[in-house]
């Protein structure tokens, strides 16, 4: 008879409360895509192991914080592109194993799933599983379904002795590289370099790299799926949304925030927020200060 484990779940439509989400890791998110985030979360928690459904509804990049030593097996349900993870593609079939005490640098599509089997250090060490794992791995096909259904019905030992198998008869994938990925982090170093209203011509940044402009833009769109000049106003908005959930809902709240934040036309800043976010600057603060 399958016992009744701990279940719940939970839907996010704001990027900033993402850090909060439980489940081993802490994340910090940039919605890449306009509108809602919509991302929406079920989960199962058995004793040493819990599963983890997310649905993405934005196109988002997450770098992922682990906060303790568990094993992490990530495995795409369904994807409009093959996620990315750091300077790799994860391609369907494979299993994203989250390294212990590291970050990892996910780009998703919209509308991407993803299921997650967090199994504890404990019961990673008393099934002998090795410490040092390849980051990638080729899983059987259908694991994921049976994962899923296991999941629902309670089947731990079942969940359990499917990672045995995929770990006993482990396939390293190296995934396809992304060469445009290191080119985006030495932009985005060189950019916080910058005055917060500075917005720098791609002629520039591009110099500043030492590559072409068409270059850098190949980069930034086969890695983020946008321009480098759409993406660094997307950073700037969210750097905006930040400061104004952090100064609270004070009179003048969100000219002092566009003011840090080096922005001058709070009409166009408006603007800007509320096709990125799908709602206005005072709206997030109603919400987040509800």
């Amino acid at each position: 008879m399958s016992r009744v484990w701990e279940s719940g779940t939970f839907a996010c439509d704001a990027v900033e409360a993402i850090g909060d989400a439980p489940g081993g890791w802490r994340d910090e998110m940039m919605q890449l895509s306009s509108g809602s985030l919509g991302l929406r979360v079920a989960w199962t928690d058995m004793r040493g192991l819990s599963v983890w459904f997310y649905r993405y509804g934005a196109a988002a990049r997450i770098v992922s914080e682990r906060v303790d030593d568990s094993v992490v097996f990530n495995l795409v349900l369904a994807a409009e592109g093959e996620p990315r993870c750091a300077g790799r593609t994860i391609p369907q079939g494979v299993a994203h194993v989250t390294p212990v005490d590291a970050s990892v640098d996910y780009v998703l599509r919209a509308r991407t799933e993803v299921l997650a089997v967090v199994v504890s250090r404990a019961e990673a060490d008393a099934r002998g599983w090795p410490r040092a794992l390849p980051t990638l791995l080729r899983v059987p096909r259908g694991l994921a379904p049976r994962l899923v259904h296991d999941a629902s019905a309670g089947r731990r030992g079942r969940i359990l002795e499917e990672l045995d198998a995929v770990l006993t008869d482990a396939s390293a994938c190296a995934g396809r590289p992304q060469r445009g990925y290191e080119i985006v982090r030495r932009a985005e170093a060189w950019h916080r370099t910058l005055d917060p209203a500075a917005r720098p011509a791609m002629t520039r940044l591009a110099a500043e790299l030492g590559i072409s402009v068409s270059s850098l833009h190949r980069a930034f769109e086969s890695w983020a799926g946008v321009s480098p000049g759409r993406y660094f106003a997307i950073e700037r908005l969210h750097r905006f949304r930040r400061r104004l959930c952090r100064n609270g809902p004070r009179r003048g709240a969100v000219t002092r925030a566009a003011l840090d934040c080096g922005f001058e036309h709070l009409g166009r800043l408006s603007a800007d927020y509320r096709r990125q976010f799908g709602e206005s600057p005072r709206d997030t603060l109603r919400s987040i200060h509800a």
